[in-house]
C-alpha cells in the first residue's frame, strides 16, 4: 500500500513532541526501517501504529498548559482531518467518505474521498437536521448508521435519496466529532456501496478516530 502525506506529517509531529524519531520508534515499537518507510512517506503505517502517534498528539494538545499556548495552523488542522478521514475509510473498509465542519448555516463539507460534483454541491451544507444521517446525528449528539440507504425512513421518498444512489451509495455513517465539553465541531462519515452493518470493532475504531479529531479541529477553521 503506497503512502500518504498526511500520514507522514502525522508520524513526523509525534517524533517532535516525543524528541526524536528513536523516541517515536520505541514508543511504537517498530524496527527503524519501517518507521522510516512512513516517515518518508513512502508507505502507510498499519491503522494501530497509526493510531498511536495521533494519540501522542492529542495527549500532548490536551494538557491544559499546552492547549493554551499553542494550537495547530490552518495547514496542520487540514493535514489532520485528510488524516482523519483517510484512517475511517481504511478502518470501516468503506469507498468513500467525508468530513464536515459544524457552521453557522449547518455542517460544510471540507474534505471528502470518492465522490462527484453533484453529490458534493448537493450536501455542500447540510442544513435540514433530517435531511441526511449526518443531520440526525448532529441533532441527536449519536452516531446514526444507515444500513441499507434504499429502505431508510431517512432517505426513502426525498432528493437525497436520489443524490445517494447516483453516487453509488448503499449505507452510510455519521460519527460527531465532539470535544469533552460536549461541543459538536463537525461530522466524520463514511459510505459503502453495498448494504451493511457496522461491525462494534469498526465502530471502536471510529470513536477513537472521532475524538482525536476532535482535539485537532478546536480553536479554528480548517
Amino acid at each position: 500500500m503506497k503512502g500518504d502525506t498526511t500520514f507522514a506529517r502525522t508520524l513526523q509531529r509525534a517524533a517532535a513532541l516525543l524528541g526524536g524519531k528513536e523516541r517515536l520508534r520505541e514508543h511504537l515499537r517498530v524496527a527503524m526501517r519501517e518507521l522510516d518507510a512512513w516517515l518518508a512517506g513512502v508507505e502507510r503505517p498499519p491503522m494501530d501504529v497509526f493510531l498511536k502517534a495521533v494519540d501522542v498528539i492529542s495527549a500532548e494538545i490536551s494538557t491544559p498548559a499546552a492547549f493554551l499556548q499553542r494550537k495547530f495552523a490552518p495547514s496542520e488542522r487540514r493535514a489532520m482531518v485528510e488524516a482523519a478521514l483517510e484512517a475511517a475509510i481504511t478502518a470501516t473498509g468503506a469507498e468513500m467518505g467525508n468530513v464536515q465542519l459544524a457552521v453557522p448555516e449547518g455542517l460544510r463539507i471540507v474534505a471528502q474521498r470518492g465522490f462527484g460534483q453533484p453529490f458534493l454541491d448537493f450536501y455542500a451544507v447540510v442544513h435540514d437536521a433530517s435531511a441526511a444521517s449526518c443531520g440526525v446525528a448532529k441533532k441527536t449528539r449519536a452516531r446514526v448508521v444507515v444500513p441499507d440507504v434504499a429502505s431508510s425512513k431517512i432517505f426513502v421518498g426525498t432528493a437525497a435519496e436520489e443524490i445517494m444512489a447516483a453516487a453509488g451509495v448503499r449505507s452510510c455513517q455519521s460519527t460527531p466529532l465532539a470535544g469533552q465539553a460536549g461541543t459538536l465541531y463537525g461530522m466524520l462519515n463514511t459510505h459503502w456501496a453495498s448494504p451493511r452493518e457496522l461491525g462494534k470493532r469498526e465502530a471502536e475504531t471510529l470513536d477513537q478516530i472521532a475524538s482525536r479529531a476532535a482535539f485537532w479541529l478546536d480553536g479554528g477553521a480548517v
